[in-house]
């Protein structure tokens, strides 16, 4: 949304429409993405006209490939119509499930892929799906990588704080269903507790398969998992730090989290990151030497100017 803006505002589109000077609010702002008509999508699902709206404009947008998250069970899981949502059902009825190159087994597997079918609770049940010793490995795969980072950091829907209750279950109204500063955000406010635990527990199974060598397979999960514990933290302190209206009690909650973490990350993860570099080093492996530097940067990503000293 960022990018098409950016793109709107200061270059038009292919159809020389620019933004009109007026005074304009956030609301206005709000893109509206939607299918041409009917045949925007081609025979073979593989190219699809969209439409953005914004400004009190529509904007002829592209045509391309449709995109999807990694975190969208529809990848995953076929269906007779590539628009309609998968459910739950979809994917217990499914005979054959994706084994990620034998990464889960088929029950595994339908325990994951059913979890991503609800976006709103899905961030804490599949963190803590990975939050165990004979799973922690799995994340050797890419496409699992990539779908957890999707789960975790994509806001998906947005709704503005003042939006309508929703009275009834399921919404009637599904453009109510949403947050409006994005999933994690809302997880990490109103129930912390199973997300950081395991987020910490999936982090230091992950450093339990250190081998001492930078060059072991373990090295790419345990580089991926600090990434993402340190991206979470930075969330975190974003929380603590903007949210000034935050109850007492849930601060000192989040701030014992804050520190757990920040213990995983500075007193357990970076002396493996400062040996490994040091291998590299001698190794004159400059490549590895790099990214050991980038991720032991990444480790104080989360940390608040309070927290740092000369």
């Amino acid at each position: 949304d960022t990018a098409l803006l950016f793109r709107i505002l200061v270059t038009g589109t292919s159809h020389r429409r620019h933004v009109k000077l007026q005074r304009w609010t956030i609301a206005h702002a709000q893109i509206g993405w939607k299918i041409k008509d009917p045949d925007g999508v081609n025979a073979a699902k593989t190219q699809v006209d969209l439409n953005a709206s914004c400004f009190n404009e529509e904007f002829v947008c592209i045509e391309t490939k449709p995109q999807k998250s990694p975190a969208d069970p529809s990848i995953w899981v076929k269906k007779g119509s590539s628009l309609e949502p998968v459910t739950e059902d979809d994917v217990l009825h499914k005979r054959q499930l994706p084994t990620f190159d034998n990464a889960l087994s088929q029950e595994d597997s339908e325990y994951l892929l059913s979890s991503l079918t609800t976006p709103y609770m899905r961030i804490p049940i599949v963190v803590s799906f990975f939050a165990t010793k004979d799973r922690v490995s799995a994340l050797l795969n890419q496409e699992l990588q990539n779908l957890l980072e999707s789960v975790l950091f994509e806001p998906m829907r947005w709704t503005p704080e003042n939006a309508a209750e929703i009275r009834f279950v399921p919404a009637k109204n599904q453009d109510l269903v949403g947050c409006p500063h994005g999933l994690l955000l809302n997880e990490l406010e109103h129930a912390p507790d199973i997300l950081l635990n395991s987020m910490v527990k999936l982090t230091r199974d992950a450093l339990e398969l250190n081998t001492g060598s930078y060059s072991s397979s373990s090295t790419t999960i345990i580089l991926f998992l600090i990434r993402l514990l340190s991206g979470v933290h930075r969330f975190l302190t974003y929380l603590l730090t903007e949210k000034k209206d935050l109850d007492g009690a849930k601060r000192k909650i989040l701030e014992a989290h804050g520190t757990e973490i920040q213990k995983c990350l500075l007193d357990e993860s970076r002396p493996i990151l400062v040996q490994w570099e040091q291998q590299a080093q001698q190794q004159n492996d400059l490549r590895s030497s790099c990214i050991m530097n980038a991720h032991l940067a990444v480790l104080y990503r989360g940390l608040g100017p309070q927290s740092m000293s000369l």
